[in-house]
């Protein structure tokens, strides 16, 4: 009867590490989406305004497509950073790197001395 409990207990455990690595890939997705989201609306506001079309607006104003990107470029940083507050005053994401480590790999450790040292040595 113990040894079943180890089991089940074991189960839980690994249930709850999986969860955890789970959540912290939706942290990592919500934080590559906002930014790809900030990023597209500059791109978008930049290939506008960099379109050699002859508007008449245009002429002998060339100085405003510098002044139009820098202001579209801080919006769209603002925008990002209002994400990412939005998101952490919510507990949707608790830092800014914290899901980073995925991309490393789970636990190296252990990975390296199961996978590529099985005998400990």
């Amino acid at each position: 009867m113990q040894l079943r409990e180890y089991i089940d207990d074991t189960e839980d455990y690994i249930n709850i590490q999986l969860d955890n690595h789970r959540n912290q890939l939706i942290q990592l997705e919500l934080f590559l989406s906002s930014g790809t989201v900030c990023l597209s609306i500059y791109s978008l506001i930049a290939g506008i305004f960099g379109v050699n079309i002859p508007y008449t607006w245009n002429n002998g104003y060339g100085y405003m497509f510098k002044w139009v990107i820098i202001v579209s470029g801080a919006i769209c940083a603002f925008l990002f950073i209002l994400i990412i507050s939005y998101a952490r005053y919510k507990g949707l994401h608790n830092n800014f790197g914290s899901s980073l480590f995925l991309l490393e790999g789970f636990d190296q450790d252990c990975i390296w001395h199961q996978c590529f040292n099985p005998k400990g040595t």
